[in-house]
């Protein structure tokens, strides 16, 4: 009975240091940072953007983007693991290799440009004797053929005759059915028409019903103040720099600068934006830095999934996008 128990004792204690790590790790993954960091600048039209990220100090990212190419990179403690960087051996490697593949493409080269000079002096007689008896052949094929053009033409006077009579009575038999089928054709679409306007408002009142309910309106909120909540926490604690911009048409840099001014509660006590209306200009100079949590992310998500109200109007949404598409099919199809 003593040795069973032990037996049960020491299960328990490794059952609860295995659980005591999953619990460790969970609350470091949660619990660790992301911290990222970027660099932008701009000028003449040329971008170069720098963007790092770090993640319990061993894992990190590079990403790039300079001379219009993309690069990125994965590191584990300071090592880029993908994509495997190339070593200098295979690179020398490469370089011998093709010094030998060049001096091999030098001597074939000068073997076959005497082949070639040799081969030109043989075929130059043999070109002249077949252009001889190309020309003759050439010859009575134009006669040939001259006499025949002849006899096709005369032919051809006689079928546009015929044509033009068979094309003044389909012309007239035409108009007749013309007449006869233009009532058809509007009432075919007065009643295509009529199909439209009944789909269009059927799919109006559904909308304006799903809006209207409480339900709806509770899980718009809610949905609302989350978003605003996770835009907040993962938004740059640090930004710094100055942007200047114009497009050629003046009204673009307008409607820009309109929608950039409604996110200036965010930016306006370190970013410097300038509008430019003479004329399509970018210069950038910016630096940023944050970090995000995934416990505060993971918390944000829990909030939405648990509220029920918030569960039925994502299947009322998607519900609605299916009718309005088989809606949408049934407008084409008229």
């Amino acid at each position: 009975m003593d040795i069973l128990l032990k037996i049960l004792m020491i299960i328990g204690i490794i059952v609860l240091v295995i659980l005591g790590i999953i619990l460790l790790l969970v609350i470091v993954i949660l619990a660790a940072p992301i911290k990222y960091s970027a660099s932008v600048k701009a000028s003449n039209g040329d971008i170069c953007v720098l963007a790092k990220i770090k993640w319990l100090l061993f894992i990190g990212a590079d990403v790039s983007y300079k001379d219009k190419k993309p690069e990125f990179a994965v590191k584990l403690f300071g090592k880029r693991i993908f994509p495997k960087a190339e070593k200098e051996s295979v690179e020398k490697d490469v370089k011998k290799e093709t010094k030998r593949a060049a001096e091999a493409v030098k001597s074939d080269a000068k073997e076959s440009v005497e082949a070639v000079a040799g081969a030109v002096e043989n075929t130059a007689d043999e070109a002249v004797k077949l252009a001889e008896d190309t020309a003759g052949k050439a010859v009575e094929a134009a006669e040939n053929t001259a006499g025949k053009a002849v006899g096709l033409a005369e032919s051809v006077t006689e079928t546009d005759a015929s044509t033009e009579k068979t094309e003044e009575n389909l012309n007239a038999g035409a108009d007749e059915k013309e007449k006869e089928t233009v009532q058809q054709k509007i009432d075919r679409l007065s009643a295509r028409i009529k199909k439209a306007l009944d789909i269009c408002g059927k799919e109006k009142d559904e909308v304006e019903i799903f809006f209207k309910r409480k339900s709806t309106k509770y899980a718009f909120d809610v949905l609302k103040k989350d978003i605003i909540k996770l835009i907040c926490h993962i938004r740059p604690r640090k930004l710094n720099g100055s942007i200047t911009f114009g497009f050629d048409d003046p009204s673009k840099t307008g409607y820009a600068l309109a929608a950039i001014s409604a996110f200036y509660g965010l930016y306006c006590e370190s970013l410097d934006i300038t509008p430019d209306f003479s004329e399509k200009t970018l210069e950038a100079d910016v630096s940023l830095s944050g970090r995000i949590f995934l416990g505060r992310i993971a918390y944000i998500a829990i909030d939405v999934i648990i509220r029920k109200q918030v569960r039925r109007f994502i299947k009322n949404v998607l519900s609605l996008k299916d009718t309005t598409l088989e809606n949408i099919d049934c407008l084409k199809q008229i």
